[in-house]
């Protein structure tokens, strides 16, 4: 507990036009101690540029067949992935997949606008990868992908997260 890690990509002339707040952390939540993940909203130019790209351009999204969604999102999803898969895995939060005894797999998310977009795909691909999304506060987010992908969302976390 107490570990804290910053992602920050850059994009075009921004140095951290993406960027999340990772910390390990002791809850009070029923479901156990894990990480919670923090997904900046659009605060710059390269955040409005992946915006505008999310409503012109569809992208099939690997985490969910025949599932589109939004181009900007999963670009972003896609650069900062690896990236956050090193750094929960740093801090102690370790996949089923990867240490199939770990109890410190449990995820709570957050983001608002642009971080809630790229936090929904990010909540597919974590549990994909043996994760447990625990809880998740999104605000205001735009629309993410196609009714395939908004039916899937539902289907995999609507029972125990509400949407």
């Amino acid at each position: 507990p107490g570990s804290i890690r910053f992602i920050e990509e850059g994009e075009l002339w921004n140095r951290n036009a993406t960027f999340i707040y990772l910390a390990r952390v002791t809850t009070g939540f029923p479901q156990g101690d894990g990480c919670i993940l923090s997904f900046r909203g659009s605060t710059n130019a390269a955040n409005w540029v992946k915006d505008l790209q999310g409503w012109r351009e569809m992208a099939d999204f690997s985490g969910c067949p025949k599932c589109r969604v939004e181009a900007g999102f999963y670009s972003i999803w896609k650069r900062v992935e690896e990236k956050v898969l090193a750094h929960l895995s740093e801090v102690g939060c370790e996949s089923a997949e990867a240490n199939a005894t770990s109890s410190s797999n449990n995820l709570y998310l957050t983001g608002h606008s642009m971080g809630s977009a790229v936090s929904n795909l990010a909540m597919f691909m974590l549990e994909k990868r043996g994760y447990k999304v625990q809880l998740s506060f999104n605000f205001e987010s735009p629309r993410v992908g196609d009714a395939v992908y908004a039916e899937s969302f539902k289907a995999r976390f609507g029972r125990k997260i509400p949407v």
